[in-house]
């Protein structure tokens, strides 16, 4: 009965270390038009120097196909790595919310040229570097909400021409820079409820 206990014992320890190895895998769901990629990803560390994302794909599609990416069940990491975008440079759609993403650093949005909607909704960021979305000139939607931003850029949407909604309530923001919505020409909502702003600058 000893040694029961003591595989058991050693089982978990083994399953807990396994969890501690960094990660990303992909289960594939063919909803047309849609190919999504709802991922797994372990990686508590941050670290950006994956060069594959697991997952055995549906019949007859590949990388190329897949439009969509969708979080799974195990959420474990402090940044997005570059090798979503990288591995995937045809998705459209991304949400990375509640991910505890609290770094944007190394452009990780620069390979995925087709992106039309973002969400990094609920994730404590804290900055968002300027350039971020500059290859993102497609994007028509994008949720900032609720990811600690005190500030932004003042060329963060110097690209987002197409952007329609953008979605930057429940930030702490102290100030806005002079001009930083006039990029946006062709915004139609914009959300800026619960913020720190108290007065509407004519200067965005």
């Amino acid at each position: 009965m000893e040694l029961k206990y003591l595989l058991l014992a050693v089982f978990f320890i083994a399953q807990s270390r396994a969890q501690d190895v960094p990660s990303i895998t992909c289960t594939y769901v063919l909803s047309a038009p849609n190919y999504i990629c709802y991922y797994n990803i372990i990686n508590p560390n941050g670290e950006d120097n994956f060069t594959s994302i697991g997952g055995e794909h549906a019949e007859g599609m590949t990388n190329a196909d897949v439009t969509t990416f969708l979080p799974g069940t195990v959420l474990n990491t402090t940044n997005i790595p570059q090798i979503f975008c990288s591995q995937f440079p045809n998705v459209n759609m991304a949400v990375f919310s509640f991910l505890n993403v609290r770094t944007l650093a190394n452009n990780p949005f620069s390979g995925c040229t087709n992106l039309t909607w973002l969400s990094l909704w609920a994730n404590p960021v804290g900055e968002i570097p300027e350039g971020t979305f500059a290859n993102n000139r497609l994007l028509e939607y994008l949720d900032l909400d609720s990811t600690n931003l005190t500030t932004l850029p003042v060329n963060v949407f110097q690209s987002q021409s197409n952007l329609r909604t953008l979605d930057i309530r429940s930030n702490p923001f102290a100030a806005l820079p002079g001009g930083v919505f006039r990029p946006v020409s062709n915004l139609v909502t914009l959300y800026l409820t619960y913020c720190n702003i108290s007065s509407i600058n004519r200067m965005w």
